[in-house]
C-alpha cells in the first residue's frame, strides 16, 4: 500500500462489496452503511473520498442492479430472522443517500452549466422510478374530486400494472432516498437544482400517494418526513429566484399534504386505532403528528414565504395550514402530549414559533382551544426541560404584549377579552407558580421568565398586593414574611404600567435583585 489514498480506496471497495453481495445479512448492511456515513462527515474526508475511482464509479452507477440493497423489494424480502424492523431497514437508505449527498455537494458545481449533464445522469435512477410511478398512478381516479362516500367505494381499486404492495415499496424506497439526498443539499444552488428536478414533475406524485395510502403508516410517515426535510430552511438554502414562485408552490404543496393528512389519515386513525395498543397508536397517530408539528414550524420560521399573499389572492392554503394545527389540538389529549417527549418538544417549539408569527390567530381562538393552549403552557412551566419553559415564556410574553397593545389602541376583539376574562384564574395561578419558582427553585432562566412575569403582574395588579401577596407569604416565619413582603413591594419600584422592552429590562433588574434579597435572607 503506497499511501493513505490507496488504503482508503481499498476500504471503500470493501464497503461497496458488502452492499453489493450481502443483502441477506442485515447486520452487515447496517454497519456498512453506518461506516460509509461516518466517512463522509468532514470536509477533508469528503475531499479525499471524491477523488477515488470507486466513488466516481458509484456516482455514475448507483442503481439497484449494482446495489441490491437499494431494490424496492429488498424490504419485503428481508430474512425471517432479521433483527431490524421494516422501518429501520428502509431508513438505512436515507442514511446512505445522506452520505452520498455530502459528496455530491463537493463534487458537482450546481451553479455551473458544465455539470448539468452529470447532475442529470446522477438523478436518472430516481427519474426512472418516479416516471414509472407517474404511469402507475394514471390508472387511479382523481381521488381529490371524490366525496367521502365515493372514495370509500374506491378502496378496493387495484391497478393492473403493479400490486398495491409493490407500489407501496416503490414509494417508500424513493421517498427515503430523496429525503436522505435532500438533507445534505445545504447550498442554495444544490437545493434549487434538486427542487427544479422535483417540481412540477414528481412532487404532486407523493401527494397522490399520501391520498391513496392514507391508512398505511409505512407510507405516510416517510412522506411526511420527506416534506419536513424539504421545507427546512437550514443554512438559508431556500432562496429562490425572485422571478419564480417556487417558494409559494412549495408551501402550497406542503399545505395540501397536511390537508390530506388532516382530512383522511387523522380521521382514519381516530376511528380505527385504539389507544390501548400503545405501539401501534404511537406509530399510526402520534408519530405522524410529531412530524406535522415540525413541518408547521419549519414553514412558519423558514422566512421564505409571505403568508399575507395567500389572503390577498383568496388562496385557502394558509388557512388550511393553520386548520391542521387546530385539528391536532382537538385530537391530542393533554395526557398524551406530556407522556411522549418528542411530541411535547415539537408542540412547544411550534407554539413558540406560532406566537411570533401569528399571535393574533392564537389569541382569538375559541374559548376551549385557547384554554387548552393556556393549560398546556401552565403545565409546561413545571417541566424540567428549559427549552419547554422558554417556549412557554415566549408565548405568554408575546400574548400579553398583544393584549395590552390591543387594549391601548381600542382594537381588542370581544373574543380576545372574553378569553382573558374567562381564564383569569389560570393566569393568576401561572403568576403564583412563576414567583414560587423564583423563590424556591434555582431558576436558571430568570431573564426569560421575567418577560411574561411583568405582564402577568399588570394583568393581576388589582390583586397582586393583596390576595396573591398573602398567598406567597403563607407558611413562612414572621421574619421571613417581613423580608419577602418588602422584596415584593420593591418588585414594581420604578416600573411603568406598560410592556415596552425598556420597561421589561428594568423589571428584569428588579427580579434579579428580588431573587438576591430572598436568597440572602
Amino acid at each position: 500500500i503506497a499511501d493513505e489514498e490507496q488504503l482508503l480506496s481499498i476500504f471503500v471497495k470493501k464497503l461497496f462489496t458488502n452492499l453489493q453481495y450481502s443483502i441477506i445479512t442485515d447486520k452487515l448492511i447496517e454497519r456498512t452503511v453506518g461506516c460509509f456515513n461516518d466517512l463522509t462527515h468532514g470536509y477533508q474526508s469528503v475531499r479525499k473520498l471524491v477523488k477515488l475511482d470507486p466513488i466516481q464509479y458509484f456516482i455514475n452507477n448507483h442503481t439497484q442492479d449494482l446495489f441490491p440493497f437499494l431494490h424496492p423489494t429488498s424490504t419485503l424480502n428481508r430474512p425471517q430472522n432479521s433483527n431490524l424492523t421494516v422501518s429501520s431497514w428502509s431508513s438505512l437508505r436515507t442514511t446512505f443517500y445522506s452520505a452520498v449527498g455530502r459528496m455530491l455537494v463537493y463534487e458537482f458545481r450546481y451553479d455551473d452549466d458544465d455539470d448539468d449533464d452529470r447532475i442529470e445522469a446522477f438523478m436518472s435512477p430516481f427519474t426512472n422510478h418516479c416516471t414509472r410511478l407517474v404511469q402507475i398512478f394514471k390508472e387511479f381516479p382523481d381521488f381529490s374530486s371524490l366525496n367521502p362516500g365515493q372514495f370509500a367505494a374506491m378502496i378496493q381499486f387495484n391497478p393492473t400494472s403493479a400490486s398495491l404492495d409493490e407500489i407501496q415499496s416503490l414509494i417508500i424506497g424513493i421517498i427515503r432516498d430523496l429525503r436522505g439526498l435532500c438533507s445534505s443539499l445545504l447550498s442554495k444552488q444544490a437545493y434549487n437544482s434538486f427542487f427544479n428536478w422535483l417540481y412540477p414533475s414528481y412532487l404532486p406524485l407523493f401527494l397522490k400517494a399520501a391520498y391513496v395510502f392514507y391508512d398505511r403508516k409505512d407510507v405516510y410517515n416517510p412522506i411526511l418526513k420527506f416534506f419536513h426535510e424539504l421545507t427546512s430552511n437550514r443554512q438559508e438554502r431556500l432562496v429562490f429566484d425572485s422571478t419564480k414562485p417556487s417558494a409559494y408552490l412549495l408551501f402550497r404543496e406542503t399545505s395540501n399534504l397536511l390537508y390530506i393528512f388532516q382530512t383522511k389519515t387523522l380521521l382514519h386513525v381516530n376511528t380505527t386505532i385504539p389507544e390501548t395498543d400503545g405501539n401501534l397508536f404511537y406509530k399510526s397517530k402520534l408519530k405522524p403528528i410529531v412530524t406535522c408539528l415540525k413541518i408547521l414550524q419549519t414553514c412558519l420560521m423558514g422566512n421564505y414565504v409571505n403568508f399575507g399573499v395567500f389572503q390577498l389572492y383568496s388562496d385557502p392554503c394558509f388557512d388550511n395550514f393553520l386548520q391542521v394545527f387546530i385539528s391536532i389540538l382537538t385530537t391530542v389529549k393533554k395526557s398524551h402530549l406530556f407522556s411522549y417527549p418528542k411530541l411535547t418538544l415539537a408542540y412547544f417549539s411550534l407554539i413558540e414559533t406560532l406566537a411570533g408569527v401569528k399571535i393574533d390567530y392564537l389569541a382569538n381562538l375559541s374559548g376551549p382551544l385557547f384554554g387548552y393552549i393556556l393549560e398546556t403552557i401552565s403545565e409546561g412551566f413545571l417541566s424540567h426541560e428549559q427549552a419547554i419553559q422558554n417556549a412557554c415564556c415566549v408565548y405568554l410574553d408575546t400574548f400579553l404584549t398583544y393584549v395590552f397593545r390591543s387594549a391601548k389602541k381600542h382594537s381588542a376583539s370581544a373574543n380576545l377579552m372574553a378569553n382573558v376574562q374567562e381564564y383569569e384564574g389560570l393566569f393568576r395561578q401561572i403568576l403564583v407558580n412563576l414567583l414560587n419558582g423564583i423563590i424556591y427553585s434555582e431558576c436558571k432562566n430568570i431573564y426569560t421568565v421575567s418577560k411574561p412575569l411583568l405582564g402577568l403582574i399588570l394583568l393581576n395588579e388589582n390583586n397582586f398586593f393583596t390576595e396573591i401577596k398573602q398567598q406567597l407569604l403563607y407558611g413562612h416565619t414572621q421574619a421571613k414574611q417581613a423580608i419577602l413582603s418588602t422584596a415584593l413591594d420593591n418588585l414594581m419600584a420604578g416600573i411603568d404600567r406598560t410592556l415596552k422592552e425598556s420597561n421589561k429590562e428594568n423589571f428584569t433588574q428588579n427580579i434579579t435583585q428580588f431573587r438576591s434579597d430572598i436568597q440572602e435572607s
